[in-house]
């Protein structure tokens, strides 16, 4: 019995929706339209792409006005799921991992930052990672740190870390100081021992001297 319920309920969402769409389209034209305001939705995960390029918006903001790093090349993120059929979400599923960065050539548009991020994470933890992401992406566009990947890797983890503070996710924060893997446990705490010698606007100079 609570299974046909919720089968009628999710039924009649998606004829409210498709008909608000209808209803949208009709008014406005618009044919990649969305129900909600993107400046005043609260909401817990990023489901669509929607909501991913909302956030990142408001990230590349918080890298600006935190670190100074502004990203002047193209960013295109995707969302990928174990849930679809799609090579590079299949890809990224089986390594595991929740975000990756590349670089890549789109043909006549050029070069772009490519940031594939997993579906239906938390917001918070979406934003935090994709300021990892980020900064993978301010590194190359700027040709920082070409030599050291993991250096690199270090210090996307280190912009990671502060993300997670301001979002209030101190748990996972401190997971980032006790990374264990030799080589990048070892690159994190070296940012961090700067930090703590210069200040984050002392980082952002040393970092360009590299």
């Amino acid at each position: 019995m609570h299974y046909m319920f919720d089968n009628i309920f999710n039924t009649m969402k998606k004829i409210l929706i498709t008909g608000g769409r209808l209803i949208e389209y009709i008014l406005t034209g618009e044919s990649d339209f969305h129900l909600y305001s993107a400046d005043g939705e609260i909401y817990e995960k990023v489901t669509d792409i929607y909501k991913a390029r909302e956030v990142l918006k408001g990230m590349r903001e918080y890298l600006v006005g935190k670190f100074g790093m502004e990203i002047k090349s193209p960013v295109i993120i995707e969302l990928y799921s174990g849930d679809e059929f799609n090579l590079k979400g299949i890809w990224l599923q089986l390594k595991g991992v929740k975000g990756q960065y590349h670089y890549e050539n789109l043909g006549k548009n050029g070069m772009a930052h490519m940031i594939y991020l997993k579906k239906g994470m938390n917001k918070k933890k979406f934003k935090a990672i994709l300021a990892h992401e980020l900064t993978h992406a301010f590194l190359r566009d700027q040709e920082l740190m070409n030599c050291d990947r993991f250096f690199r890797e270090g210090f996307a983890r280190w912009v990671e870390y502060k993300t997670l503070i301001d979002l209030g996710l101190l748990e996972e924060a401190d997971k980032i100081k006790h990374i264990k893997t030799w080589k990048r446990g070892k690159a994190v705490e070296e940012i961090f021992k700067i930090e703590k010698k210069v200040g984050i606007s002392g980082i952002m100079k040393a970092l360009r001297k590299t």
